[in-house]
């Protein structure tokens, strides 16, 4: 059971991780012609009107595919909204969007998680000292001392 809440946790963090790099890129108008989470063959797969949508027999990564990668790239090669064709600043905003979109999920789950747990109290502490035992003519006796 351990194994699988891992696995399935990872899948999460990657399908995210993905996430933001495909939603920069679409934000942008650039061709995403792949969305897949795991690698391997495909148990599910989901043409939509641009992008094939996947989930894979191993969920241990994932991956945009873009179709400047693709060898029957259905778009001329000087199309503007190709990965390849875009201002430097373009790519490297696809290219930190994983990393921005983890970011902000880990912020949110922080968010939820103190939200629905709370968080602890601090102790609150009386003046003085509580001593549990005193041992009678012992030193603390003689001083005065008394237990609660």
């Amino acid at each position: 059971m351990t194994i699988l809440v891992s696995i399935s946790i990872l899948a999460l963090l990657i399908l995210v991780h993905e996430a933001g790099h495909f939603a920069a890129a679409r934000l942008q108008g650039i061709h995403a012609s792949r969305f897949s989470l795991g690698f391997g063959p495909a148990i599910w797969r989901y043409q939509g009107s641009e992008t094939e949508y996947a989930i894979r027999a191993l969920p241990l990564g994932g991956f945009v595919g873009f179709p400047d990668d693709d060898e029957d790239c259905p778009y001329p090669a000087d199309d503007p909204n190709l990965l390849r064709n875009r201002p430097v600043l373009d790519r490297a905003v696809v290219m930190v969007a994983g990393v921005l979109a983890n970011l902000v999920f880990a912020y949110l789950v922080l968010l939820v998680q103190t939200g629905v747990v709370g968080m602890s109290l601090p102790p609150t502490y009386l003046p003085g000292i509580t001593l549990p035992q005193i041992v009678a003519d012992g030193p603390a006796a003689v001083a005065g001392f008394a237990s609660q």
